[in-house]
């Protein structure tokens, strides 16, 4: 199998196609559930617990929690390097359900079924970044 740095010269020469996918696939089934709303493996991730427990003051704050996640999954990079996706992690966080519509994360309840699926989904997308696979 040809490695994934044949094609994509920034990816260390470890990664592979097939190891890229199993770990994409192993970060979807850890932070997303099912239609019955129970993760499909490890169901001690939990970034909301994480949050209340690490940051209870900014629980309703996108900018903080996205910085929150971001020191955790990238902690040897600096701000100024994380702009981007700082940037569409926000957006994410206030954005609804379907993808679209404008919806302000500071508006959620943070004990919702929506509010744990936009923190999921926002980590899920940082540690689906090329960033972070290359850590």
């Amino acid at each position: 199998m040809a490695s994934v740095q044949a094609r994509h010269p920034k990816y260390p020469a470890w990664i592979s196609a097939g190891t890229l996918a199993e770990r994409l696939q192993f970060i979807e089934r850890s932070l997303t559930k099912t239609a019955a709303g129970t993760v499909r493996s490890a169901p001690d991730v939990d970034p909301v617990a994480l949050l209340k427990l690490k940051k209870p003051d900014a629980l309703s704050n996108a900018g903080a929690v996205a910085d929150y996640f971001l020191s955790v999954l990238f902690p040897a990079e600096g701000t100024a390097n994380l702009q981007q996706y700082r940037a569409a992690a926000i957006q994410y966080l206030n954005t609804g359900a379907n993808g679209v519509t404008p919806s302000a994360f500071s508006a959620l309840q943070t004990t919702t079924t929506e509010y744990d699926n936009r923190v999921r989904g926002m980590v899920a997308f940082l540690m689906n970044t090329q960033r972070f696979q290359e850590q």
